[in-house]
């Protein structure tokens, strides 16, 4: 059974390259709509990454099932803010995911088709850096379900914006995410600079 068709908003958190406060900004999103008194549920769909449990301070909980299927792990006990991420299922939260492309996405199909979110208003998906299957798996398993759009998380510098090299191998940037639907419906570049006593700042600024 398909559960999405009881999430009545679903925004999609994409960055074109890692270390730009994606997940981050996932969270901030989600808890500024349950702020707002809305029920919210976060996908954590960065396999290879998952940080969503951390930031909840929810590492080491269980997943459990019932008749309907998986069921989120809720941050507060009104079961208002529902989690669902791979990092429940790993036995160490460090551990890395080495899976080849078929086996991630068939994770981010059941995600997406067995929890059981039971009638949230927003469902957030964080999703991994840059753009890969596991995008368009993504995409592909919400049409049909007509996701509000994108928030692109980035910063000023061009290689976020563009892409940068390293690793050998070119990290997709924001005009490649910007071609994966749905369209983006905002942004925003998250600036580090130091002040005068050496200590590290961050702004934001939003488009």
């Amino acid at each position: 059974m398909n559960h999405l068709s009881s999430v009545k908003h679903v925004i999609i958190i994409l960055s074109g390259k890692g270390g730009v406060g994606k997940s981050t900004m996932a969270v901030q999103i989600a808890l500024g709509l349950h702020a707002a008194g809305k029920k919210i549920g976060i996908l954590d769909v960065d396999l290879c990454g998952p940080s969503i449990p951390k930031m909840f301070n929810l590492e080491g909980r269980d997943i459990h099932q019932c008749n309907e299927g998986w069921l989120p792990v809720y941050v507060d006990k009104d079961q208002h803010i529902g989690v669902m991420s791979i990092g429940f299922l790993l036995s160490d939260v460090d551990e890395a995911v080495v899976w080849r492309g078929p086996k991630k996405n068939a994770m981010i199909k059941q995600f997406l088709s067995d929890v059981y979110w039971q009638d949230v208003d927003y469902l957030v998906i964080d999703t991994p850096p840059g753009t890969s299957d596991e995008h368009i798996t993504v995409m592909e398993s919400l049409k049909g379900y007509n996701p509000d759009g994108a928030i692109l998380i980035t910063t000023p510098q061009a290689s976020a914006i563009h892409g940068e090299k390293g690793e050998g191998r070119t990290t997709p940037g924001a005009s490649r995410v910007h071609h994966l639907p749905p369209p983006a419906v905002g942004g925003t570049s998250e600036n580090r600079h130091r002040n005068g006593d050496n200590r590290s700042t961050t702004g934001t600024g939003h488009g």
